[in-house]
């Protein structure tokens, strides 16, 4: 597929798989040249377009990301290593929700204290 099918088919702009291929997180395995030298997307780039797309959401930095898939593209990452980033990056979600609830309670209070009344 081209990269205008790509892109909408991700969710991303083309100018976001653009910098993803210059970043290297689509290699070779990825992309090709047709005969008049348009760029061809495989079905292995969109799931890994999805992919980054879906761990960002997840609070993933690019980074990380990129380091995490060099490992997974030479299989250098074994299941238990896998494991253990997605539950250090589940505890750091879960603090800064409760970061983001201590302040909501805050915030609440001080409304209730200028108004003069109960916030639920």
């Amino acid at each position: 597929m081209r990269i205008g099918e790509l892109a909408q088919r991700s969710g991303l702009s083309i100018d976001t798989v653009r910098f993803y291929e210059k970043q290297g997180l689509l290699g070779a395995a990825h992309v090709r040249r047709s005969e008049n030298g348009y760029r061809l997307y495989t079905t292995h780039a969109l799931e890994r377009l999805v992919m980054i797309r879906q761990a960002q959401g997840a609070g993933f930095t690019l980074h990380e990301i990129c380091a995490l898939l060099a490992l997974w593209d030479r299989d250098a990452l074994p299941d238990t290593q896998i494991v253990a980033h997605l539950e250090e990056k589940r505890q750091q979600i879960a603090a800064r929700i409760a970061e983001l609830q201590q302040m909501e309670h805050y915030l609440a209070e001080k409304i209730r204290q200028y108004l003069g009344v109960a916030v639920p």
